[in-house]
């Protein structure tokens, strides 16, 4: 039998990421880019943390464990623990019993058979020469006008007004930011937005309306929703072998009605929250979060920020991005987005998956910049309710105080 190249490719194509962790994990939630699961490398807690990005293939754990998977054969090897030098006929016995590899190399049942149980006497075979991971793209292009925008911050002096004010925010920052209220999913609304058009919106649910929901479904409803918990629980304490916790209201609350809740991927465009802020010359500092919300805050005490809300899509170095503006893509780089930034502040969460989200993002945005934490709570909005920013970071004077009206 000739040497012959391994059909990486076409087991690729045939079969999605998604699809084939589907088989293997327990799938926790799912979100616009794809999905999160169980993690099967560590014990997660209680939410999966185990991503999934469909348009890319790509499976990455936000977790310290840091599994990452460039393919579903990365996944298969590390899953099953199959021999490096032979996993790819591992995984293609599992994924269709070798058949796209017997029509790939034209292969007898018999000498299928050979191959399959690595048999090479008969069936001489070479590996694949590594594969290499190529670069992400990122298409950047405001899919929405602002007409949804308009009905959503309508929505906000009625039902969204008291919450924001709540959190700390004035009423003018939230006419800033364009901040509304969603009457169908009964959610407050933070939009992505420059000023050409809308990259998407983020609901965030309303508590007191989801606690009264809660409660009017009855006691019936809420028993068989922890029965259903339950029984998920145990099923994983059999992979797992750890006790599993009884599930409790709180447990039904958070699985019914998600905290958040974003556009489908093909409905918008994840990008950089207040982009506008790196666009208006050169910056002494700029404090990247993860969350919209925290640079809002730090912009209302004066000091630039932005937000990148997905820590699963955050661009790697040498991921290309192409830029759409005034009908012309620029190519650039995510370094190449900060590069009127003296300093680059990476605020991380207060919990471990913060934190290597965050060592993430530093080692994609280069020396110049530098991972910081809020002494205590988890996030910075949470902080600032209790605390000035200037405590936690004295070093670093607020830069914005006759910029923003809103300030």
């Amino acid at each position: 039998m000739q040497h012959r190249e391994f059909p990486f490719k076409e087991y690729k194509q045939h079969f999605r990421m998604l699809d084939v962790a589907d088989t293997l994990l327990d799938l926790d939630r799912t979100d616009s880019t794809g999905a999160f699961f169980f993690c099967p490398f560590h014990v997660d807690g209680e939410n999966g943390n185990l991503h999934v990005h469909d348009a890319e293939d790509h499976i990455k754990c936000f977790s310290p464990c840091q599994f990452e998977g460039g393919d579903i054969f990365d996944l298969l090897t590390a899953y099953f623990n199959f021999d490096p030098d032979t996993a790819h006929y591992d995984c293609a016995r599992y994924l269709d019993g070798g058949h796209l590899l017997q029509a790939a190399w034209q292969l007898s049942n018999d000498d299928l058979a050979r191959v399959l149980r690595n048999d090479f006497k008969t069936a001489c075979v070479k590996k694949s020469a590594t594969r290499v991971i190529r670069p992400k793209e990122f298409i950047i292009k405001p899919p929405h006008d602002f007409k949804q925008l308009r009905v959503y911050e309508a929505n906000l002096e009625q039902y969204g007004v008291d919450y924001w004010l709540g959190r700390g925010l004035t009423y003018e920052t939230m006419r800033h930011f364009h901040l509304g209220y969603d009457t169908e999913t009964h959610r407050h609304v933070i939009p992505n937005c420059n000023h050409v058009g809308v990259y998407g919106f983020k609901r965030r649910r309303d508590d007191e309306w989801a606690r009264a929901d809660l409660r009017q479904r009855g006691m019936a409803w809420l028993n068989d929703m922890k029965n259903g918990i339950w029984l998920r629980r145990l099923e994983r304490s059999e992979k797992t072998g750890l006790e599993p916790a009884p599930p409790t209201d709180d447990d039904v609350f958070k699985k019914v009605y998600p905290k958040f809740i974003w556009g489908r991927a093909q409905e918008d465009t994840m990008w950089l929250f207040n982009e506008d802020r790196l666009l208006n010359g050169k910056l002494l500092y700029v404090f990247l979060t993860s969350a919209e919300v925290d640079t809002i805050t730090l912009e209302q005490a004066g000091y630039p920020s932005v937000a990148w809300a997905s820590d699963a899509q955050f661009p790697d170095q040498q991921d290309i991005i192409y830029y759409t503006f005034q009908g012309k893509s620029i190519k650039l780089h995510i370094r190449d987005v900060f590069r009127n930034v003296r300093q680059i502040y990476i605020v991380a969460d207060n919990d471990e998956s913060g934190l290597a989200a965050a060592h993430r993002r530093c080692a994609a945005l280069g020396r110049n910049s530098e991972i910081v934490s809020t002494p205590t709570e988890k996030d910075v909005n949470d902080y600032c309710r209790q605390h000035a920013i200037a405590d936690w970071l004295p070093h670093v004077p607020p830069a914005l105080w006759s910029k923003p009206a809103y300030a």
